[in-house]
């Protein structure tokens, strides 16, 4: 009897130590996520023992706070960019709402029909770069959301090209530059965003 009760008072013993351990690591880890939540520190969680069931809960405690910091990353770097897109579009919609002030003296002083109506159909394409510009900045307000999706089709660049010179060929002219222009006869077939390349090619241009 009296080696029943020892064997359960050693028994007792043990695990009251055990759980003294499993008590001490879980306060360690809880004082180490407290530290980590107030400092913002990138530390991982460590232990000094060897606990199976503690160093699993340690190991996904890391894991799930390395996932954190990288969605947090990665939701920084959205925002940067995001933040330096919507200054360059700002930039940008400046400048073809500038040139239209140039083109209506233009118009103004000029009484060649002809030249008239070509001043027209220069401030008719910046109105429309405008547009389709205030139009990008509605779908980068569409982009954060998840569920959108950004529309690609086959596109003839050729075209897109052509067009975007033809945009610019009156701003050439006012800066004394004749520009000489060698499209591929190739028809060539790309997939991407109509405004967003016409775009690119603006700023080309522009720049």
């Amino acid at each position: 009897m009296k080696v029943i009760v020892g064997i359960l008072v050693v028994s007792l013993m043990i695990c009251i130590y055990i759980i003294g351990i499993y008590k001490r690591q879980i306060n360690e880890i809880c004082r180490q996520l407290s530290f980590i939540r107030k400092h913002h520190s990138n530390m991982r969680i460590c232990n000094d023992t060897d606990l199976k069931s503690i160093n699993k809960l340690n190991t996904e405690i890391n894991v799930f706070l390395d996932y954190c910091r990288e969605s947090n990353q990665k939701a920084q770097q959205r925002e940067e960019t995001l933040n330096q897109t919507i200054t360059s579009l700002a930039h940008d919609i400046r400048t073809p709402i500038t040139s239209l002030d140039g083109y209506f003296q233009l118009l103004g002083d000029n009484p060649d029909e002809e030249a008239r109506k070509r001043y027209m159909e220069c401030i008719r394409n910046r109105l429309d770069v405008t547009v389709d510009m205030l139009e990008e900045l509605f779908t980068l307000a569409k982009l954060q959301n998840n569920m959108y999706d950004l529309v690609l089709d086959k596109i003839c660049i050729n075209d897109i090209v052509c067009r975007a010179i033809l945009d610019f060929y009156e701003d050439f002219k006012l800066r004394g530059i004749e520009p000489y222009i060698e499209v591929c006869e190739e028809t060539l077939i790309v997939v991407a965003n109509d405004n967003a390349l016409n775009r690119v090619l603006h700023n080309i241009l522009k720049n």
